[in-house]
């Protein structure tokens, strides 16, 4: 028992070195998985519900991702920003980071879950590498890394460069809770990728993205195909479009985002990865387009947030 006690102690000390340092040449300590004959522009899903007895007294997870992400666990996003940095942020070097998420773990289960986007610009099965670890309630360590036993399955949406494509009639409202039905989801798979790419360490210090104002357009433009919004100035970020009484499958076209409605109730048209330069909108649709479907219209300035982040 003794024997067992300091194997654990090891592997727990094994993988804060993992997790605490700030630069790793390669790719050390990394446990790719991807969706099974993955490409450059298909979004992901990925989850995977961890069953315990107790609620941990400490746990963190450290994720590495060839993409942009949002990561939850129990649902809430986990991260302060509204956009993590991907590897194109930083000359192709994957960003590494490390959350403490002892704080909204329960007693029963915990399920992790991953909106992924590829970069497009990397070719590559790479797509997630994650740890999960900490403590039990009594002390004992544990150690969880992704492999086949997580669940994947393709999102509603896919990117290319800067355009972003979401179809809201394919969305599960559900796709990360721990009550999901996962029989219609596949295995993750391993990479066969053996490229070595940059990583660097973002745990402590890294530079995410945050709203930091709120712009409405001052200048409205009709003809009979589409309406043009000029915002009071050019920037960087999102356009968030109001809509109410769509059709289900009423495409509609927000300069290079692209999103096909649900027709449930009111919806919001919004990029999720990707920013663009804004100005002038043009909104377009289909035949069932009609503008007083708009509500609301706002222009999201997206910055970098550099923060010092001791989890």
């Amino acid at each position: 028992m003794k024997l067992i006690r300091i194997l654990e102690i090891i592997l727990v000390f094994f993988c804060l070195f993992l997790s605490g340092g700030h630069l790793s040449a390669q790719e050390f300590g990394t446990h790719w998985i991807s969706y099974p004959n993955a490409d450059n522009s298909s979004e992901i899903w990925f989850r995977k519900t961890y069953i315990t007895y107790q609620k941990p007294s400490q746990a963190k997870i450290t994720i590495a991702a060839t993409g942009h992400y949002q990561i939850f666990v129990n649902e809430r996003n986990i991260s302060r920003e509204v956009l993590l940095p991907g590897p194109s942020d930083n000359a192709g070097t994957i960003q590494e980071m490390t959350f403490d998420i002892s704080n909204i773990l329960r007693e029963d289960s915990n399920t992790i879950a991953i909106w992924y986007a590829p970069d497009p610009q990397l070719h590559t099965d790479k797509q997630i590498s994650l740890s999960y670890y900490g403590t039990s309630k009594y002390g004992q360590p544990f150690y969880y890394q992704t492999g086949e036993d997580w669940s994947c399955k393709k999102a509603c949406g896919y990117v290319t460069a800067n355009q972003e494509y979401l179809d809201n009639r394919s969305y599960d409202p559900s796709w990360k809770a721990c009550t999901t039905e996962v029989t219609n989801w596949t295995s993750a798979v391993r990479s066969t990728d053996v490229r070595q790419y940059p990583l660097r360490d973002n745990s402590y210090y890294h530079q995410g993205y945050k709203v930091t104002k709120i712009l409405h357009p001052e200048m409205v433009f009709c003809d009979t195909n589409s309406i043009t919004y000029r915002f009071p100035r050019q920037f960087t970020g999102w356009v968030r479009l109001t809509i109410r009484n769509a059709h289900s499958g009423e495409t509609i076209h927000l300069n290079n985002y692209t999103y096909i409605c649900n027709g449930r109730i009111d919806e919001q048209a919004c990029r999720r990865f990707t920013t663009d330069s804004q100005h002038d909108l043009v909104v377009e649709g289909d035949q069932y387009f009609q503008t007083d479907q708009i509500q609301n219209i706002e222009g999201l300035v997206i910055q970098p947030d550099q923060n010092w982040a001791f989890e």
